[in-house]
Order: structure tokens, then sequence, then C-alpha cells
């Protein structure tokens, strides 16, 4: 950590110390599907179109697709498909933008899962969490296993809180290719080349084999709904003292 705080001055445009404190990130490991630039910039960008219209993220929840009974792959595959098609719904039902990210990694301990963040105006989150709870115990009954209260988790915010929105962002992108270049040393203000892990809050953890695509967004803030509109990071952004706002910058330096 000392040593962190002595080099930071020299990079002041990057995250040198991470909000893991007193966690090592994840080793290597070649067979993992990272996320790569393209998809955290994707992730990135939906995440600042989705602030600009004033859609915080303040909800995230985990969905273990093993405890719900998917066996394999395949099945995992469309399970959150047909999850994230009535989430979808649930936002169209409830007045909410479709305004959410998805992110799927394999672990030993629960398999095939999800991370998905995303807005849900404060005053609704408990009648969304109920759904989310009744939407988990039915594909359990549908697939004939019973029901774990394991196979999600939902964090228990019902209040507004602006700092979470990058927070939950920086969470569900720290497994990527990490080490992969993102600004060359000739055009970083130090000379030094800057690395996918340098404009992240988090340190890599191991995301492990994922066999199919991880990354979804929500239809109000994808590629297509953000139309000419263009993030920092796809204008060229790579200075997190720009990338972010100035309370998310604070808050990982603290």
């Amino acid at each position: 950590r000392a040593e962190l705080r002595a080099e930071a001055p020299s990079r002041p445009h990057i995250f040198l110390e991470k909000l893991t404190r007193g966690r090592r990130a994840s080793p290597p490991n070649p067979n993992s599907t990272v996320l790569s630039v393209d998809e955290v910039s994707e992730v990135l960008s939906a995440a600042e179109f989705a602030h600009s219209r004033g859609w915080l993220f303040g909800t995230s929840r985990t969905l273990s697709f093993t405890l719900m009974g998917a066996d394999g792959p395949a099945q995992v595959k469309e399970t959150l498909k047909r999850f994230l098609k009535c989430l979808a719904q649930w936002c169209r039902d409830n007045d909410e933008p479709r305004a959410f990210i998805a992110v799927v990694e394999n672990s030993a301990r629960i398999g095939l899962h999800a991370h998905v963040v995303l807005h849900v105006s404060a005053p609704k989150r408990r009648v969304h969490r109920a759904w989310v709870e009744g939407w988990v115990r039915a594909e359990c009954t549908q697939r004939g296993v019973a029901y774990e209260r394991k196979a999600w988790r939902l964090n228990r915010s019902y209040k507004a809180y602006p700092l979470l929105h990058d927070t939950l962002v920086h969470y569900v992108a720290n497994g990527c290719d990490s080490g992969a270049m993102v600004q060359a040393a000739t055009d970083a203000p130090d000379g030094g080349p800057v690395l996918l892990r340098d404009v992240l809050a988090f340190d890599f953890c191991d995301p492990g084999a994922v066999p199919f695509e991880r990354v979804h967004i929500g239809a109000s803030i994808n590629a297509r709904a953000r139309g000419d509109w263009r993030s920092k990071w796809e204008r060229g952004e790579r200075d997190v003292n720009l990338l972010y706002t100035p309370e998310f910058v604070k808050f990982v330096r603290r």
C-alpha cells in the first residue's frame, strides 16, 4: 500500500489502488473467458449513457442457473435468455427503462452464473425483489429441483446511492483482459502504457470458462439505443479523472 501511495503522484491518470484492498488479484488463467477491450468498452459506454439519462444502477443480483436446475451450458444460456426477456418485460410493465447489464461468469462454487446490475427506481425495489424471487422459484419448480435461497442474491439497498452506479459497473467488468494495452506510451501523460486494469477500480477476478457470450446489455442503453451518441471511452479518453465522476475517483482513492 505504501509503495502504491508513493507511485501515485507520478501516475495520477490511472487507478493504482483498487476497491479490493487487502485481497490479491486472481492469478492469470489461460482457460478463462476474459472480457475483451471491446466488451469492456461496451459496458463502460452503456453505463455512461445510462448515467447521462439519470438511470443510475442501484440494484444488483447474482443468479446461479446451476442451482435452478439448468444442466450444462446450453440450458444455462437458454435460461439466461428467458430471464433477460422477462426482466425487460418487467421493466416495461413498471415504466422503467431497460437499463441493465448482465455479465456471465463460471466458478467452482456455484457454476455458471450471471451478475446483473440495473436501474430500478428506489420506490420499486422491494417489488422488484419479490418479482426476482418469484421468477427463480418458478424456474426451480419447472425444472423439478428444490428451491435454494443461494440460487439468487439481491442487494438490499432501497435508497439511492450515486456512487453505487460506477462501483457496480467496475465490479462486473473485473474479469477482463486486464493486461491489454488501451493507450500507447507515446500518448500517455507519463510516457508509460496504460493497461486495461489501470482504468478499472477492481483488481482482476478470474471469471472462469464461459462457452457463450458473456455480456448482455439492456435495449434502452445498448449500441442501437445510443445511436450517434459516443461515450468518453469511445472518444478516446483514458484518464480516469475524466472518464468518471470526481466523487467516484475520490471514493476509489480514499
